[in-house]
């Protein structure tokens, strides 16, 4: 579809969501916010790293850390209600991972970043399209989780690292388990809403049918 401008001037595809404003762009009594900008290592993809950082003293061993995919969307929905709750309760630092985009998703990056390579006996195969995006950029995607946001998040704000959680919904479900079943000692806890594992016919079932149980307690 062709894009059309917002007000800023920045392409919206047609149909899109723009976000508008969210509790990260309000005074919080919770939280302060931040926001970081990298890019992924190839230049094509760009991504807005909001950091919400307790401004209650951390515990003697850091925060809980809970990572949320979709960072965009995550915010939009999230309520000045929700960070009062979240206070009231031992403050977990949040961190939305998103898009440097208007919109609540950037669709074309996020259907590269949250779906796993696939492989037929052993072999790994060209990247699929699927509904006319490129995938398979999972692993791309965890290594820029590992090697720079989680260090980002971790010089920002008091973490206790044996308590980071990640979430995900949809497309960052699949990403997520993606995670579990390849990679489990990156997060603690695994967080996913409706995970599409239809993607790619399934490829998802064959990381599941190779994981090791004994990491789910």
């Amino acid at each position: 579809q062709a894009p059309t401008p917002n007000d800023a001037g920045a392409p919206v595809a047609r149909g899109a969501q723009l976000v508008g404003e969210t509790v990260a762009d309000r005074p919080s009594t919770v939280y302060r916010f931040e926001t970081h900008r990298l890019d992924s290592a190839d230049g094509k993809r760009h991504y807005r790293i909001q950091i919400a950082v307790p401004r209650q003293a951390a515990p003697a061993g850091g925060s809980a850390v809970l990572y949320m995919l979709d960072g965009n969307a995550a915010l939009a929905t999230l309520t000045d209600a929700d960070l009062l709750r979240l206070g009231a309760g031992g403050a977990p630092v949040l961190v939305a991972v998103g898009y440097d985009v208007p919109t609540r998703n950037d669709v074309v990056a996020r259907a590269y970043d949250y779906t796993p390579p696939v492989f037929e006996q052993g072999a790994r195969q060209p990247n699929p399209v699927v509904l006319g995006r490129e995938g398979g950029g999972a692993d791309e995607f965890l290594a820029l989780l590992r090697e720079r946001i989680k260090p980002l998040v971790r010089g920002r704000a008091a973490v206790d690292d044996r308590r980071e959680y990640l979430w995900g919904h949809s497309y960052g479900g699949l990403f997520a388990l993606h995670v579990l079943f390849t990679r489990p000692d990156t997060f603690a806890r695994y967080i996913t809403g409706d995970p599409t594992a239809w993607w790619a016919a399934g490829a998802l079932m064959q990381e599941w049918r190779g994981f090791d149980a004994r990491w789910v307690d």
